[in-house]
């Protein structure tokens, strides 16, 4: 379709890719409704609306080279993890970081200051909270893709912090010994949420189900990670981070890219987004328990867990 922008075609190509072909329309019509959500998805029995914003950073525009760096990002974490396995580092490895290190602030071409709570997130959930307006007995959700706001923090804890308030740590502390208190440390979320007014402690956005935020460049590097499991059951013994560095620059090559998705759901949704949908084998979702404050990963796509530890963790609380 003429008019779509790129992130609503890569949601068309992740719900393909995860068995939906057929199942959803675009731009539907309902009957009594004045606003058109982008897609209606049509899920056992259920009518699930989605509505697909992007996050753009208009004075730093990197469209042409989002794939370009993301490589480049990928490649620098890569050998850095290396190199945390060797030391001394070898000249090769750190001249390769150095070089890798240039390349990637170059394509970024970074200045200024990074925003963990972007302004870019909570305006399209403000957005999108109009657009559900007269779909209050649906399911809703929110699909951010960031397509050059370097600033857009889009790990699960700091889309919750969209949602629930800005992320603070604090501890509890002992007047008469004047110390803290230790294992009292925690998360909390303060003030700015668009799903809850802290201090009243009451949800004020409970039409939106989940933010969904969907990526189209996640690494895939199982056949190095394969590779170096093959290695270690060859050699009977754990490799050094040499050792491993030469298997990831044969494998990096082979490594690819998939289309995927992390559901962050709204923990004060008067429908809960179903347990059983994108469920895909690199998709995630993370829910924040109101009883205890934790933060966590409830799903992981099988392939996913092959090759990653959750990203974020810990007890954070709404606080006022």
């Amino acid at each position: 379709m003429e008019n779509q922008n790129e992130s609503e075609k890569i949601f068309e190509q992740y719900l393909d890719l995860n068995g939906f072909r057929g199942k959803w329309t675009y731009e539907p019509s309902i009957a009594g409704k004045s606003k058109r959500p982008d897609y209606l998805l049509y899920h056992k029995g259920q009518e699930c609306f989605f509505e697909v914003k992007e996050l753009r950073d208009k004075t730093n525009d990197l469209t042409g080279r989002r794939e370009e760096i993301k490589r480049a990002g990928e490649n620098l974490n890569k050998l850095m993890e290396l190199s945390r396995d060797i030391n001394p580092c070898p000249t090769n490895l750190r001249e390769k970081i150095n070089e890798a290190n240039e390349r990637f602030y170059t394509l970024m071409g970074l200045s200024g200051h990074i925003n963990p709570y972007p302004t870019s997130l909570r305006a399209k959930i403000n957005e999108a909270r109009e657009k559900f307006k007269e779909y209050k007995d649906y399911c809703c959700s929110l699909v951010v893709f960031n397509i050059n706001d370097i600033s857009a923090i889009l790990d699960p804890l700091f889309v919750f912090s969209a949602m629930l308030g800005n992320l603070r740590f604090t501890t509890d502390f002992n007047a008469v010994e004047s110390t803290t208190v230790k294992g009292s440390e925690k998360n909390v979320f303060l003030g700015g949420g668009k799903m809850i007014d802290c201090k009243e402690k009451q949800p004020w956005n409970t039409t939106i189900s989940a933010i969904i935020v969907l990526e189209d460049k996640f690494l895939d590097d199982s056949k190095y990670k394969m590779a170096i499991k093959e290695e270690v059951k060859k050699q009977n013994r754990p490799l050094t981070g040499i050792e491993k560095f030469a298997i990831a620059e044969i494998e990096s090559h082979h490594s690819t890219y998939v289309t995927r998705v992390v559901v962050v759901e709204n923990p004060f949704a008067q429908i809960t987004f179903p347990d059983n949908l994108f469920n895909g084998p690199f998709d995630e979702r993370w829910r924040w328990r109101k009883q205890n404050g934790e933060v966590e990963r409830i799903f992981a796509g099988d392939k996913l867990r092959e090759l990653k530890s959750p990203k974020a963790s810990g007890s954070s609380n709404c606080s006022s």
